[in-house]
């Protein structure tokens, strides 16, 4: 079972403003030929790090581990069996979350303790079903 990341407006905000001034860089470099630099600066953040994260953040729930995707940097597989807890979060830490609705799972990674946060959509449902999979 796959869950996308809820994301919250001003992130949807931050996309449509980046983009709207990608466009205009580009308008202004084909009319007056100036701005080229940063034409292509923001080209490349859009394409290689804000785009991917706006677009392929995700939960999978696999048979013995649960998937989680951000973009194309985070790629992270935590095994149920060393979830500790799963609660509500409004923690402002960078993670693969793109709202501040969040949840935090606590597991362990190599027998150290570790924790993330992220922030899927139908949040009871995500939970109900990480609390079935960890359970069985």
């Amino acid at each position: 079972m796959k869950f996308k990341s809820k994301i919250d407006l001003w992130l949807h905000l931050v996309v449509v403003l980046f983009t709207i001034l990608t466009l205009w860089l580009l308008y202004s470099y084909i009319t007056n030929k100036r701005g080229l630099i940063a034409l292509i600066l923001f080209i490349t953040l859009l394409i290689l790090s804000i785009l991917p994260m706006y677009l392929f953040t995700y939960y999978t729930f696999e048979n013995s581990f649960l998937h989680i995707r951000c973009g194309l940097m985070i790629n992270i597989k935590i095994n149920y069996k060393n979830i500790v807890s799963v609660k509500d979060s409004k923690s402002l830490i960078s993670s693969p979350a793109l709202s501040m609705d969040r949840i935090e799972i606590k597991y362990y990674e190599n027998s150290y303790p570790n924790f993330l946060v992220i922030s899927p959509e139908r949040k009871q449902e995500f939970i109900d079903t990480l609390n079935k999979h960890i359970a069985s």
